[in-house]
């Protein structure tokens, strides 16, 4: 990479990208998450509430703050209500993002986007690199269970509002299996920034 990069980390629920980022972070670099983006949007953004309590009911928000439960018990039991809230957001989510990675690459030589829905909002076209951390499907399912205190029922509702395994594993540029222990993990994480810098 002989310009200033922009890598997405994506993975689905369990996976364990969170975890990866934060060694990524550790190690010095700059990690922007959407989830946080999204957040700070909704609680923010004036137009993003209304068109989302239009959506899903005046129960959408406390006051100005989002009603996180709420919206989760309803999106992710309701595909379309799901595609709803993502158009709303992920649009100023996306536009918000390029500011925050513009920024950053002033000062530093790449920056680190972590989603879950890279390949399902098609933003991997945006990115120079995607990085996809996955684990064998069991493993993600205790992993969740055991992190959000839910049920099995409940992982595998989420876990069928994404993209499968298989068919990321045909997009993404560089695989991570997150199958072993944090230590292997975060000895991984080492290993691309290692890959990354011999690129530049």
């Amino acid at each position: 990479m002989s310009r200033p990069a922009k890598i997405a980390v994506t993975g689905g629920i369990g996976s364990g990208k969170s975890l990866f980022c934060k060694y990524l972070a550790e190690l010095g670099e700059t990690i922007l998450f959407a989830d946080t983006i999204a957040k700070k949007l909704m609680a923010e953004d004036v137009s993003i509430r209304e068109k989302i309590i239009g959506l899903l009911g005046s129960d959408s928000y406390l006051g100005a703050r989002p009603n996180n439960q709420y919206i989760a018990s309803k999106v992710f039991t309701e595909p379309e209500l799901l595609a709803g809230l993502n158009s709303i957001v992920h649009p100023a989510v996306g536009a918000e993002t390029k500011i925050l990675m513009d920024e950053v690459l002033k000062e530093k030589p790449r920056v680190f986007y972590e989603a879950a829905l890279i390949f399902e909002a098609r933003l991997q076209k945006y990115f120079d690199k995607v990085v996809l951390i996955t684990a064998p499907d069991e493993l993600r399912i205790r992993r969740a269970m055991e992190r959000d205190n839910i049920s099995r029922e409940k992982v595998e509702e989420r876990m069928r509002n994404q993209m499968n395994e298989i068919t990321k594993s045909k997009l993404a540029g560089i695989i991570i299996m997150n199958d072993q222990g944090t230590s292997e993990l975060y000895a991984k994480a080492v290993t691309l920034l290692k890959e990354l810098s011999n690129d530049e």
